[in-house]
This record gives C-alpha cells, structure tokens and sequence, in this order.
C-alpha cells in the first residue's frame, strides 16, 4: 500500500471480492504485483476489479498507474455485468469520477445499487443527461438518502425544469429539502473528460511540494523512471515519491484546493459502515444482550434519525436494527431492509410470514427470486393474508401434498385461493 508514514489501512479482500488464494499475491514481489495490475493473471471480472482498486493505491507509481489504466480500460459490457449490490462503494465511486467514457449505461448502473456512496450519487447527478435526470428524480430512495442530489440537479443545465420540480417537491413534502441556490444555470455541463485522475492536476490544483505530477504519471505508464528521482541531485534530498495520501494531506491543508463541495476522489475502504455507532451494525454474539439494546438503546436512536439516515442504516445495519427498520411506518425505509441483500433466511422467511409488516414489503421478498427459491419463504409467503392473490397463485404448484391440504383447509387466506389449492390438490392426489 502507499508508503506515508501513516498506518496502513485494512483491506476488506471478501468485500471487494478478492478471493483468499490471491490475497497473499497482492503483498508479492513487484513484477508479480504488477502482473495483477496489468490484467495478465486470469481473475473472475469482479475479482480483477477489487484487485485493481487495492494495488491503485500501491506505493509503486508504476504498479498504480497500471492498475488505474486496467480499471478505466475495463471492457464496459463485462463491467456492466460485474456491477451489482455488493460492488464495493469505492469502487463505484472510483468507475464513476475516472472513466471517461460516455455510455451513459455506466451511471444508470452505479445509481441503482443501494451501497454508492452521497459522493458518486452527486457526481453522477451533476453529468447527467437529460434521461438519466429522469430516472434520478424518480428514485425516491436515493433522493431521501442523499437529498444533496437536488443541489447537482440544479447546477445540470441537462435536467429540464419538469423533472427538477418534481424532485424538488418530494424531497419538500419529506421535510429533507437541501439548501438551494437561488437560479438555475444555463450553460453547459462540464464534459466528464475534464476531470482529473489521481495524481493529475486540474486547472485549479498547483503542482504539489514541488512535484510534477503530469510527468510522473507519464513516465509511470510509460515505464520510464521518475523525473522526480532523476533530478533529486540536483534539486537536494527529501524529495518523496508521488504517493496518494500525501496529496490529500496538501489539499487538507488548503494548498490549492478545488473549490468544489465534492472535492477530490481519495483513495481509501470507507463503505458507509464508519457512519454508525458500532450498536447499531456490529451483530451482539450474546442475543440476550442483542434484544436489550435492541428494544432500549436502537429503537431511540432510530427514532432520532432522518428518514435518509434510516433508509442507510436499513442497508448496513445489524439484526436488531434490521428488526426495527422492518416495521417502519416510512415503506421506503421497510423495504430497503429486503433490498439490503443482509437478511438471513431466517429473517426472510420470518418476514414473508408475517401479516403485520406492509404490503409493499411482502411483495418485495416475493418478486425477489434470490429469496423465493426457498421452499419455506414460498410456504410463509401463500400462507400470508398480505401476499397478492396473484402471486400466491403462481406458489401452489411447488407445495407439498400436506401443505397444499393445510391450504386448502385454512380460513386465514382469500377465498380464491384456498379454493385454487383444494382444486390442485384434488386433481393431483385424489384419485377419481
């Protein structure tokens, strides 16, 4: 990792889907880091993308710029493919302030996982263009979890009035409405080449401690030695290598800092965990101790808490939470416990069982067919006044033959459907 005097960070390798035989590669020699960087060793595509991120942050400018290269050259119809829910958030965040080109595919699939960051989902508003605005005013999800999308969608000169007003009156009748400017520009968007990439200047970013960075990064992809080195006799000694962390420590310390609220990209693993207090993600491995914080200490905490804030704890919090977010009276905060991808089969099964929770959340874990495959959720949920005849229907030919006559005995479900199980179950069992 970045050599900077600082402690370095743990990586999260099951997060970012680094599979433990090439954990120990990562730590090799150079040639072999650089062969990982390069995209030579044969990875599975979300493999080779959470490799590349960790050696983009590799005290060797020369392994990083290869690893940068690979991540920004990565064929787009197998990143499309790799992208889901448990895409590291800084790997999103990463695809989607440095690749440059313009499919706009790209931004529609980093928006719709629930892990990416306020900071993608704002750089992703502010270059959008007028359809994918489109789709960002009408995710209700996000705009609760980062109503800062407003303010980019209000600097898009792309985003038509239409669709800013409609996402401007949401985000007003949840009482989560941003600080606004008061006009909307109308002039064009900065094009998505114009921003810089680690190590590079923008327009506004001086040369830091005296380091060309241009070069450095040329001679670093060109495999040339370090400018930098080369002059160090001449220029005297205490000149440090280019490295990631010292660059934010500058711009930390107000050395011509972008003047921009997003500021710069930086190199780290935050995930959006660190946002909460450990109660809250950290499952207890006492579960008496688990239910009494859960019905004192988090139950107050939530009740404190934006629904933004909910509807993000839904996707990192830990059982207890999970227990108390499911009930919440917001829809979009129930469901985003399903979405969160963290429930446990016990849990799901559970929930589809359950009459008291909203409509919106059964339906939820029935079009999900990652929880459906299981026999037991498919029982809980035709068994569930709350689950739409409709669906149901589509169940009874997976039931067994007891518990296809338990429903057709049972009072506590609609009509239609009790009578659709003992038709299926007469024509299948009973003999004429």
């Amino acid at each position: 990792m970045v050599s900077s005097g600082k402690t370095p960070p743990k990586i999260p390798f099951a997060r970012l889907k680094i599979a433990q035989r090439t954990e120990k590669r990562l730590t090799g020699s150079k040639r072999e880091r650089y062969a990982l960087a390069s995209g030579k060793v044969p990875l599975m595509p979300e493999e080779m993308l959470g490799v590349c991120y960790v050696l983009f942050g590799d005290e060797e400018p020369r392994i990083a710029a290869a690893a940068r290269k690979t991540m920004l050259r990565f064929p787009m119809e197998r990143l499309l493919n790799v992208i889901d829910r448990h895409t590291h958030p800084k790997v999103l965040e990463f695809l989607a302030e440095f690749r440059e080109d313009t499919d706009n595919r790209l931004f529609e699939q980093i928006y719709r996982q629930p892990d990416m960051n306020d900071r993608t989902a704002r750089l992703i508003a502010r270059r959008a263009d007028g359809q994918l605005c489109e789709s960002i005013a009408n995710n209700q999800t996000r705009l609760l979890m980062t109503p800062a999308v407003l303010v980019e969608l209000h600097a898009n000169p792309n985003c038509p009035d239409v669709v800013f007003v409609r996402a401007e009156s949401f985000l007003r009748v949840q009482n989560s409405l941003p600080e606004m400017p008061t006009a909307r520009p109308r002039t064009p968007a900065a094009p998505l080449a114009d921003a810089p990439l680690p190590g590079e200047r923008s327009k506004k970013v001086g040369v830091v401690k005296g380091l060309d960075l241009d070069a450095e990064i040329e001679a670093a992809l060109s495999g040339s030695a370090s400018p930098a080195l080369s002059g160090q006799a001449a220029q005297g000694p205490g000149l440090e290598m280019f490295d990631l962390d010292a660059y934010d420590d500058d711009l930390d310390e107000g050395a011509d800092v972008i003047d921009d609220p997003l500021g710069v990209f930086r190199f780290d693993f935050r995930d959006g965990s660190e946002d909460f207090e450990a109660f809250l993600i950290s499952d207890s491995d006492s579960e008496d101790d688990e239910e009494d914080i859960g019905n004192t200490r988090i139950e107050q905490k939530i009740r404190e808490m934006t629904t933004g804030r909910r509807i993000k704890l839904a996707y990192k919090g830990n059982k207890a939470a999970r227990a108390i977010l499911l009930r919440d009276t917001n829809k979009l905060v129930a469901v985003a416990v399903v979405k969160s991808g963290r429930m446990t089969e016990g849990e799901i099964s559970d929930a589809a069982a359950n009459r008291n929770l909203a409509e919106e959340v059964i339906r939820e874990i029935a079009r999900t067919k990652e929880f459906t495959r299981r026999y037991q959720v498919k029982l809980a949920l035709v068994n569930n006044a709350k689950t739409p005849v409709g669906i149901s229907m589509t169940m009874l030919p997976w039931l067994n033959k007891r518990d296809l006559r338990n429903l057709s005995r049972s009072r506590g479900v609609p009509n239609a459907l009790s009578t659709a199980a003992s038709n299926l179950f007469k024509r299948k069992y009973q003999r004429k």
